[in-house]
């Protein structure tokens, strides 16, 4: 039986989508059929594939031809615990994270949430300064997902989920990767991921984007769809006829950026501020730029066209 040797573990709204999709489309490469099982993350947040048996049955399809199997959980990174958890079932794991400014990323994890219909509040502002009610009352979404996810400052603290993730796997099993690098050069970007995982190198086709921002034309309807794939992940089914992702590609329409209030966007880097600062030293890189209010231009803020999308409805 073949087991999982790679995980894509997050930050949302951070290319992971797009990542796995391209490993997907690679013949040496087995990724899940269900993306997002969130098996590690006991601690809470996304609800996934809670049953150990069913999750390993994902992995059933990996054969000797695959020389890497992974599958990706956006959660894992913001969890206390999934990277400890996956690493004592298989430690010999290799891990990649996707980052992002957090002033760009959590508006549109916002949107995204909204579009699930899983956040019912539309005003990404109202969201943010909820974050602490909803801490206080334990707040869970209708899918399942409970309040870290939906904690916007918590999930921005991309600092301390690195820091975290160093402590716990050690620097050298993890790949660390930026939005704005995956859209600048996204064939240099995925050839380091493939030596990363150990695929096979070289033979990099066209490699699409995926998860545009955008709205529900019938919100009530992707509702549904969101807790139908919820359960569909907790129950580790794998069968899909595709009628969901037609569905799904008929109900959204692509929603252009907006800019943040300038007092929320400053407010924002006040708080992210000193966390950012500590990315900078964990990768010896400077990120102070993302607390630029007048940074001009956003690298993800292109047209995203989707022909590599395969996911299904899901997220929080």
């Amino acid at each position: 039986m073949r087991h999982p040797n790679f995980f894509l573990i997050g930050a949302p709204k951070c290319g992971t989508t797009a990542l796995a999709n391209w490993l997907a489309a690679r013949p040496d490469v087995f990724m899940s059929p269900v993306k997002e099982p969130h098996h590690f993350n006991t601690d809470g947040g996304y609800p996934g594939v809670a049953d150990r048996a069913a999750y390993e049955r994902l992995f059933d399809g990996a054969g000797a031809a695959h020389r890497a199997v992974g599958e990706a959980s956006v959660g894992y990174l913001s969890s206390e615990v999934a990277v400890s958890n996956l690493l004592a079932r298989y430690p010999e794991a290799r891990l990649i994270a996707c980052l992002r400014n957090p002033l760009d990323m959590l508006p549109s994890l916002h949107q995204q949430y909204v579009f699930n219909g899983t956040e019912p509040l539309g005003d990404f502002a109202e969201a943010w300064a909820a974050s602490e009610r909803r801490r206080a009352e334990a707040w869970r979404a209708p899918s399942g997902s409970d309040w870290q996810v939906f904690h916007y400052p918590r999930m921005g603290l991309l600092g301390a989920q690195v820091d975290r993730l160093f402590a716990t796997a050690g620097p050298a099993r993890c790949l660390i990767l930026t939005l704005e690098e995956m859209n600048a050069d996204p064939k240099g970007v995925f050839a380091r991921v493939l030596h990363h995982i150990g695929a096979a190198e070289g033979q990099i086709g066209p490699l699409g984007r995926a998860n545009a921002a955008k709205a529900a034309r019938a919100p009530v309807l992707r509702a549904l769809m969101t807790r139908a794939a919820a359960l569909k992940r907790r129950l580790g089914w794998t069968r899909s006829l595709g009628l969901a992702r037609g569905i799904d590609r008929l109900n959204r329409v692509e929603q252009p950026w907006t800019p943040l209030p300038a007092p929320l966007s400053a407010e924002m880097a006040e708080t992210f501020r000193a966390d950012i600062a500590l990315l900078s030293r964990l990768l010896n890189r400077d990120f102070s730029y993302w607390l630029d209010p007048e940074r001009k231009a956003r690298p993800d803020a292109a047209h995203i066209p989707h022909d590599l999308e395969r996911s299904g409805p899901g997220g929080a």
